[in-house]
């Protein structure tokens, strides 16, 4: 029988705290160091908005303050 019960205060979670950190760090850098929107239909990673093959007649609303390259 030993092993078939979990002590009162532990959790057989595998989530750990520093992973549930670096998490939140991806999400974080993956939608821009600002929190900024990214155009709908274009993809926004890191400095850089990608709307290539759009066929976009004018420039998208939305652009994150922090992008480098369009």
């Amino acid at each position: 029988m030993a092993g078939a019960l979990c002590p009162i205060g532990r959790s057989r979670s595998s989530v750990t705290v520093p992973g549930l950190v670096v998490t939140v760090l991806v999400l974080v850098l993956v939608s821009g160091a600002d929190g900024q929107p990214c155009p709908t239909q274009c993809s926004c990673t890191g400095t850089t908005v990608d709307c290539h093959g759009q066929g976009l007649r004018s420039v998208p609303r939305n652009i994150p303050r922090n992008a480098e390259r369009l």
